[in-house]
C-alpha cells in the first residue's frame, strides 16, 4: 500500500498542476486528502476499524453518488463565480461548497434516489 501511496504522488501533483479552474490550487490539500484516504484504507485492511460502529457509513455511501454527479458542474461553477464576486479566501469557499453540496446529495438521496428505489425494487 505504501508503495502505491509513493507511486501516485507525483500522478496527483501532476493532475492537480493541470487544473484550471481560474485561479491558483494548492497541491498541499489534495497531498494530505490522498494520504488521509490511504491511511483509512490501511486502518480498515490492517483491522484497526473492526470494532467500531460505523452505521453512518451506509449514509455516506448513499451520498457518494449525487455528491459526484453534483459537484463538477454545479460545484465548479458555483465555486468560479463565489471566487470572481467575494473576497473569502479559497480553503472557506472550498469548505462552504462541500457542504453544499452535501446537503444538496442528501437531498437528491432523501427525495428522489429513495423514493424511486422503492418503487423500482417494488416492481421487480
Amino acid at each position: 500500500m505504501i508503495g502505491g501511496w509513493l507511486v501516485a504522488l507525483p500522478v496527483l501533483t501532476r493532475k492537480v498542476d493541470e487544473l484550471r479552474p481560474g485561479f491558483d490550487v494548492p497541491i498541499i490539500p489534495a497531498l494530505l486528502l490522498f494520504t488521509l484516504a490511504v491511511a483509512v484504507c490501511a486502518a480498515i485492511a490492517l483491522g484497526v476499524t473492526d470494532h467500531w460502529d460505523v452505521r453512518w457509513l451506509a449514509t455516506a455511501g448513499a451520498l457518494t453518488y449525487p455528491f459526484y454527479l453534483l459537484h463538477q458542474r454545479i460545484g465548479y461553477t458555483v465555486l468560479r463565480a463565489a471566487r470572481d464576486h467575494t473576497a473569502l479566501p479559497a480553503w472557506l469557499l472550498l469548505t462552504l461548497m462541500a457542504g453544499l453540496l452535501l446537503t444538496v446529495a442528501w437531498v437528491v438521496y432523501r427525495f428522489a434516489e429513495k423514493p424511486l428505489r422503492r418503487l423500482l425494487v417494488g416492481r421487480s
